[in-house]
């Protein structure tokens, strides 16, 4: 059995190679598990857009905190978010080079609230994965604020660190699909919200 990464980044062979190749090098320490997953550009899409892979993620794995910052310490959180904030310009910012559009199985180009171009994975326990969205057009600093908050809660998860209520707004009107949990970043409030994958709709 192969063993479990710490961090994953995958992204669409039509990604330049910069894009991840900065992620890796601001990241990459002895002893960290780190997988560079480049995959095929995908066919028209089924299904709800919120919920559908972006063309790069970031998956912090729960094998992260588990094993790899309980040996070697938290100093790596501030690589992990240098790695992380240097995708913001070149997928998220007003001046990016790099704008996505997604075609449904109509042939319709959908437009999205959140960026279909960047999110972050995790894991919440065995049974859920968390996957933060993001604007499509973020300020520098919103896009750290965020990183920032999406570090602190999963430190509250997985190391018991904090209080994750301190970081995230939770809502129980809020549906889910499946076993993902989806979380976005509130401007006015300055914290995560979990958000229902279907826009407007909210559980009965």
């Amino acid at each position: 059995m192969s063993e479990i990464p710490h961090l994953v980044i995958s992204y669409l062979e039509n990604i330049p190679d910069e894009v991840p190749n900065d992620f890796v090098d601001a990241v990459q320490q002895p002893n960290l598990k780190l997988i560079k997953d480049r995959i095929e550009k995908p066919g028209p899409f089924a299904g709800v857009e919120w919920l559908l892979p972006t063309a790069v993620i970031v998956f912090v794995t729960k094998a992260y905190f588990d094993a790899f910052l309980k040996e070697m310490g938290k100093d790596h959180y501030s690589l992990l978010k240098k790695g992380i904030l240097s995708i913001w310009n070149k997928l998220l910012s007003k001046d990016r080079k790099i704008r996505l559009t997604s075609i449904g199985t109509t042939g319709k180009v959908n437009s999205a609230k959140y960026s279909l171009a960047f999110s972050v994975w995790s894991e919440l326990n065995d049974q859920y994965k968390l996957k933060f969205l993001f604007d499509d057009e973020l300020t520098e600093k919103q896009f750290e604020t965020n990183v920032s908050l999406i570090l602190k809660f999963l430190e509250a998860i997985h190391m018991g660190e904090g209080n994750k209520e301190d970081y995230l707004i939770i809502e129980d009107n809020v549906i889910h699909s499946g076993r993902t949990v989806l979380i976005a970043f509130d401007k006015e409030t300055n914290k995560l919200r979990m958000v229902s994958p279907i826009p407007n709709k909210k559980a009965k």
